[in-house]
């Protein structure tokens, strides 16, 4: 869950700034990314899935606070609220993205859960994945009738672009259940994963590890210590690192003042958001703002 004002790129404003095809869409479009596309290297949140596949070059990003590396193959998949940072890319890095949104997706359907259940979604299940070659063909394919669709005179682009969504959906969710089936992936300790849940929903009110400990009837010390063996980083850096996430959308995406800032994320005032701010990246917000690009 996360709070009402958080901002987000809709379709359009992505494709003015960015490499859309189609950017009067508002419920979905196709991206073609070329090695000639510059991307957002500043956080930023779509209102949209993404089901990507790269054909050549690679580039990493970062996903929420994991960074990732996108090669040939790879499949990206991407839910709406997660936040992600284009790093850096190759010359030639070439790939093709579907977006859509999750009221696109469900149209006339009964299967309301069917995005929120998918195995691509599951604790532990990466956002990166190296598909095997008929994977990346039965995938490239897809997106390829979408490519032609789009530049078609069809009168029922919507309609087909759904089902072609649900089928992605599905061919997605068979190269993860097989991916998944041979990967020895431990799961993180169910209280660290109740942890994560909690920091998520609340960290914009609660940034003590103390608070955390409380709801889960635990220690903060043994809180503390099990999300460090677990992940590698201390609990007080979750917590914080979300802040400074959502802090960037903030100032990256809206015009608000520090103070109005500062009241969104619930800082006492706008000095004590600037130090903060300051603290974790190592720039006042005036001066993050100025370099993000326009």
């Amino acid at each position: 869950m996360r709070p009402d004002a958080i901002p987000e790129l809709s379709l359009p404003e992505l494709a003015q700034r960015h490499v859309f095809q189609h950017p009067d869409m508002l419920a979905y479009s196709l991206a073609t990314i070329s090695p000639s596309a510059a991307l957002l290297n500043v956080p930023f949140r779509l209102g949209s899935y993404c089901i990507s596949l790269c054909h050549q070059g690679s580039t990493e990003l970062r996903i929420d606070l994991t960074q990732y590396r996108v090669q040939p193959h790879s499949l990206l998949v991407l839910a709406p609220e997660v936040v992600r940072t284009w790093q850096r890319q190759s010359a030639d890095y070439e790939a093709v993205a579907l977006f859509f949104t999750e009221a696109f997706f469900l149209h006339g359907s009964a299967a309301a859960t069917l995005l929120r259940h998918a195995p691509f979604l599951r604790a532990g299940a990466p956002p990166v994945l190296p598909l095997l070659p008929a994977e990346a063909a039965a995938i490239g394919q897809v997106l390829e009738a979408v490519r032609q669709l789009l530049t078609g005179a069809s009168a029922h682009k919507a309609a087909i672009v759904r089902h072609y969504a649900h089928i992605l959906v599905h061919l997605v969710a068979d190269c993860y259940e097989r991916y998944l089936a041979t990967q020895a992936i431990k799961p993180s300790p169910e209280l660290v994963e109740r942890f994560k849940q909690l920091v998520r929903a609340h960290y914009l009110q609660r940034r003590l590890v103390q608070e955390y400990a409380d709801l889960l009837c635990v220690t903060a010390k043994h809180l503390s210590e099990t999300v460090k063996a677990a992940t590698g980083r201390h609990a007080s850096a979750w917590i914080a690192d979300l802040v400074v996430l959502e802090s960037c959308l903030q100032l990256q995406q809206t015009t608000r003042s520090s103070t109005q800032v500062a009241e969104a994320l619930h800082f006492s005032d706008a000095s004590a958001f600037g130090k903060f701010f300051r603290r974790h990246t190592g720039l006042t917000p005036a001066a993050y703002r100025r370099q993000v690009p326009q």
